[in-house]
């Protein structure tokens, strides 16, 4: 998965990459924000927001830094998104979620990033809403139920995705590219030829393709 990942933010956000269902990442960050204390809230929600998100580790490497020292951060000479690090100070203050998501939110409208794993950050924006509400001790375990949700209606739809096969089975596009066909098995190759029900476009090193059996 780490591959689509890679591969859809090279792609400047123009395709999403799927996430895995059981939310092995979305579970992990929950944890670190459950974790993360003063300072260190501001620091985790920016390198989460960098993992969705093109652009962002140079965008607020400045504000980053402030957030990185020890004592008080002193934001007073930021210009470039200051209103951004006016968020990420308030939220150091607390010892809740409150302003994580208008964190993330206002994240999303810099104007030169380009989110490519709307799947992990849309789940995790709902997560931060509902934990207030739901009465349970961990953001993680608030994620987990939100990730279950998901698991029992269905993701939501993107235009274009990029992910491994197990993860699109039983979902068709109009259009499929697959990439390495060679390199795949029969049975995922099987799932890659019948994702796309208009066209097709299929990338190989040899001219035949010889899938291994099951």
């Amino acid at each position: 998965p780490n591959m689509c990942h890679k591969f859809a933010s090279s792609l400047r956000g123009n395709y999403q990459s799927i996430e895995d269902m059981d939310a092995k990442d979305l579970l992990s960050w929950a944890k670190k924000f459950d974790r993360a204390k003063g300072n260190n809230r501001a620091v985790e929600i920016i390198d989460f927001m960098a993992n969705c998100a093109t652009q962002i580790s140079t965008e607020l490497k400045t504000i980053k830094g402030k957030f990185k020292n020890r004592g008080i951060p002193d934001i007073s000479g930021i210009r470039k998104h200051r209103d951004i690090a006016d968020l990420l100070l308030s939220i150091t203050n607390n010892d809740n979620y409150i302003g994580y998501d208008s964190v993330l939110a206002k994240m999303k409208q810099i104007e030169n990033i380009h989110v490519y794993r709307a799947e992990l950050l849309h789940e995790m924006q709902t997560a931060l809403r509902a934990h207030a509400s739901a009465g349970r001790e961990t953001l993680e375990e608030t994620a987990w139920h939100t990730r279950s949700r998901t698991k029992y209606i269905g993701r939501r739809d993107y235009q274009r995705v990029i992910s491994r096969t197990l993860l699109i089975k039983g979902l068709e596009y109009d259009h499929a590219v697959v990439l390495g066909a060679d390199q795949l098995d029969i049975k995922n190759l099987y799932v890659a030829l019948t994702r796309g029900s208009t066209s097709l476009t299929i990338l190989s090193k040899s001219r035949f393709l010889l899938p291994e059996p099951f």
